[in-house]
């Protein structure tokens, strides 16, 4: 699959960013907040996808939110989780994170979506 093709897409923050006149102070630690929470549900689910095949790689998986209006889930723990096993990055990816994703997609874009038509609303568009 190529790389970005597995990601859930928001329409509209850049554009409410540009409008409110950026990232400052209260609006943007609401933003990467609510972004965080949205993360916050695939990190769990792929957790529970992940747990199956390894426990403690599976406690790595962590939602984040950058400054810059992006989220994930990334995972934490060293990279030498299986120092035989070349591809248990890809691992991960097929068996826990892409498929918590899809199953938490309409989940994470409800949520996303509410926060820019509040954030919208109280800038007045």
């Amino acid at each position: 699959m190529a790389a970005g093709s597995q990601t859930v897409r928001i329409t509209g923050l850049k554009e409410l960013v540009k409008a409110t006149g950026g990232y400052k102070g209260a609006l943007a630690k609401e933003v990467r907040g609510e972004l965080y929470e949205a993360a916050k549900l695939v990190a769990t689910d792929a957790r529970s996808r992940m747990t199956r095949i390894d426990a403690r790689s599976a406690m790595g998986l962590v939602p984040f939110a950058r400054a810059t209006g992006s989220a994930g889930v990334r995972q934490r723990k060293k990279k030498r989780l299986h120092p035989g096993r070349g591809d248990y990055g890809a691992l991960q990816m097929r068996r826990a994170l892409l498929p918590a994703l899809w199953s938490k997609r309409d989940d994470v874009e409800r949520r996303v979506e509410r926060m820019l038509d509040r954030l919208g609303d109280e800038a007045g568009f």
